[in-house]
């Protein structure tokens, strides 16, 4: 789902330092689409709205949650503790009107976001939903000051070794078939998507191969 302020979810103006507004947020989605026992996965920032959720919602209408990167406090000393200096360095350019300055600094995010740099026509598109991100709204999401410490210890108890292992298994095995490229018209709801998705994962791999992206 697109978060407040970004992608095809309205922008507003406020509203990005309430906890229950984020909670309300993922909860509509999971009501609307009729969601049975979803798991909630959240990337970055993402963490801290499946806190907001599970705090004023509990764990009981979710299958479970899963961090990727993920931050679980704001504002504070020891949350900025795990922003490297080449994060922060860009920050100003995150918040200002300057559209220069605005690319400038986005573009240099997405550099530090991969290992091996993607082709530039994927950059681009990955550089374009971000910048449909108004400043306003970045300012907002960054102004909140809290932390999760009371809430952490009371999640359900985290995945076991061997379940871990299990789910990484199953990771690989679905990686070997998954796209490697952007789709953005390809459908992304069940069936099709579950259809599609291993000819597109196939069809990109030709590609790849054929233009030596992975060499």
């Amino acid at each position: 789902m697109d978060l407040r302020g970004h992608g095809l979810s309205d922008k507003p103006r406020e509203g990005y330092d309430d906890s229950k507004l984020w909670a309300d947020d993922v909860n509509a989605v999971i009501q609307s689409l009729s969601l049975d026992h979803p798991v909630l996965c959240g990337w970055s920032y993402g963490s801290l709205v499946i806190l907001d959720y599970i705090r004023h919602y509990t764990e009981e209408q979710i299958a479970a949650s899963q961090f990727v990167g993920g931050i679980t406090k704001l504002g504070s000393d020891e949350a900025m503790s795990v922003i490297t200096p080449e994060f922060l360095s860009l920050a100003p350019g995150f918040f200002s009107n300057d559209l220069e300055e605005g690319v400038r600094s986005m573009t240099e995010l997405l550099r530090l976001c991969f290992t091996e740099q993607p082709p530039a026509e994927e950059l681009y598109l990955m550089l374009g939903f971000n910048l449909s991100v108004p400043p306003y709204v970045r300012q907002g999401l960054f102004s909140r000051l809290f932390d999760n410490d009371d809430l952490l210890p009371k999640l359900r108890e985290a995945c076991r070794p061997d379940q871990l292992s299990e789910l990484s298994d199953k990771f690989r095995r679905s990686k070997k078939m998954a796209p490697t490229r952007p789709h953005p018209s390809a459908p992304d709801h069940p069936p099709a998507n579950k259809i599609l998705d291993a000819g597109a994962g196939l069809v990109d791999r030709l590609r790849d191969a054929l233009t030596g992206r992975n060499a």
